[in-house]
């Protein structure tokens, strides 16, 4: 399968079904509503713009999805799981006023220093178990760093008009 025929079936699965929508329940809404993008060994890594097109088009779909069947204002919102080597994307009820992230979040105004850090990553199909090996001697009693995540998030709102990031 080529670059873009990997990122149509992406597409493909990221505008499948209907989105969870709970307005109580956060963490349950961003894993119903998680969806990835990995790119198997042995594929091409598809050219940026190519996912930036492909990105555009899963924010406009899940809005027209959306606008038929709700009245309620959903965020989406775009990382790179660094882990994984995939590109990952949610939904969850503006409401909430926050996204479900335990780590500390920045923000970045568009997706494409997400999908660069993503495309170019070492790990783009994820880390290899022997580089996550820890050394038997290798004790540190410095407390655990605590990592900052990239996001891009668009506001779905219920009206028509042009998307608005959350801040």
């Amino acid at each position: 399968m080529q670059a873009t025929g990997l990122l149509e079936s992406w597409f493909a699965d990221a505008t499948s079904g209907d989105a969870l929508i709970d307005p109580l329940e956060i963490q349950r809404e961003a894993v119903e509503n998680l969806r990835y993008l990995a790119i198997p060994r042995g594929h091409p890594v598809p050219d940026i713009q190519i996912v930036e097109a492909v990105v555009a088009r899963v924010v406009e779909a899940r809005r027209e999805h959306l606008r038929a069947r709700t009245k309620r204002s959903m965020t989406m919102y775009w990382w790179h799981d660094v882990l994984a080597g995939q590109l990952r994307c949610s939904l969850v009820c503006s409401s909430h006023r926050r996204l479900p992230f335990r780590a500390r979040v920045r923000h970045v105004a568009c997706p494409r220093p997400i999908l660069e850090e993503w495309l170019t990553s070492p790990w783009l199909q994820g880390i290899p178990w022997t580089d996550l090996e820890c050394e038997p001697d290798a004790e540190s009693e410095d407390a655990p760093v605590r990592e900052t995540i990239r996001v891009w998030s668009v506001v779905l709102r219920a009206s028509r008009g042009a998307p608005t990031a959350l801040s």
